[in-house]
């Protein structure tokens, strides 16, 4: 975990990296183009002008950038390509007639891969100067990512920036913001900007519940803010599956269940954290894998319980 590799998002039209789209959002139902969201993290909302709402759809609006009380969606473009499977020793589909063909030669199938020129941002996270040149160096020879690479997929340029020498308790993800400490019995929110593996202290299996851990890491009790009533979610997580690939052993991670990212959990401090504890978290990460992006946090990203939503510029 001396070296984090964060997660590469994409970026909006002014070049500025997007970040997971909270789940604690809603519009109201029906709208195709909505011009308000809301956040339930924020203000309870179950009706507007008598219309229900709903999460916001995490398919087409997977990424956002926030500025202020103005919120604007970015997704990746995808293409579904349509393939005929091969035969390794000859190249092509064939009749089953030794023990290295298969017996799914010529079958259909379909890659749902990452449209071609889309730009993505991420970060790598160093404790020291002399990583820093390491890795620009080896950075800058990735030619492919991902499989396929032989039928013409996953080709990609990358570019390293200067390496920046951020103060730690100045430097955080969300761009625009900054951190501050929180006073006992104030309330806050805490986003996930990447997936979360963690493990229950007592258990040891894989859970959804921050607190102890969170509050662990922040040397400070927190407990979870609860709703006027018993249907008003405060917090509002989703689990999934995660995986993943070890090179060393040949051989694929044991699949876990971790946060999704864009989960929102809201706490109220029982304590004050300081602001170089809450640095100190936003900076290390949370949980398992952190060397790989997981456990990436943002406290009080959100400020405002009704967004407008508007388009990317273009500039």
């Amino acid at each position: 975990g001396r070296t984090r590799y964060l997660n590469a998002y994409p970026v909006d039209p002014e070049g500025i990296r997007t970040l997971p789209t909270p789940h604690s959002l809603f519009l109201v139902k029906g709208e195709e183009a909505p011009n308000t969201i809301y956040d339930f993290a924020l203000q309870a909302v179950h009706e507007v002008n008598g219309e229900k709402v709903q999460f916001v759809a995490a398919r087409e609006r997977s990424f956002c950038q926030l500025n202020d009380d103005e919120i604007h969606f970015i997704s990746p473009q995808r293409r579904v390509n349509v393939h005929t499977q091969r035969n390794r020793v000859k190249g092509r589909a064939a009749k089953k007639a030794t023990e290295t063909d298969t017996e799914n030669d010529g079958s259909v199938f379909q890659y749902d891969s990452l449209e071609k020129d889309q730009t993505f941002f991420g970060w790598v996270l160093v404790e020291g100067d002399e990583d820093a040149e390491r890795l620009t160096s080896l950075l800058q020879r990735i030619r492919h990512f991902g499989g396929s690479s032989n039928s013409g997929y996953g080709r990609v340029l990358v570019e390293v920036d200067a390496p920046m020498d951020v103060a730690q308790k100045h430097w955080r993800e969300p761009v625009g913001s900054r951190i501050n400490g929180i006073d006992a019995g104030n309330t806050f929110i805490v986003t996930l900007l990447s997936d979360m593996l963690i493990r229950h202290p007592e258990t040891g299996n894989h859970t959804w519940d921050v607190q102890l851990v969170l509050q662990k890491s922040l040397g400070a009790a927190i407990e979870y803010v609860q709703g006027a009533k018993a249907d008003d979610q405060r917090s509002i997580w989703r689990i999934e599956e995660v995986g993943g690939f070890n090179r060393t052993w040949g051989l694929p991670l044991t699949q876990a269940q971790a946060i999704a990212a864009g989960s929102v959990f809201v706490f109220q401090a029982k304590e004050a954290i300081s602001q170089e504890a809450v640095a100190a978290v936003e900076w290390l990460g949370i949980g398992e894998r952190r060397a790989e992006g997981f456990g990436r946090v943002a406290f009080n990203w959100q400020q405002e319980p009704e967004l407008t939503v508007i388009e990317p510029s273009k500039n």
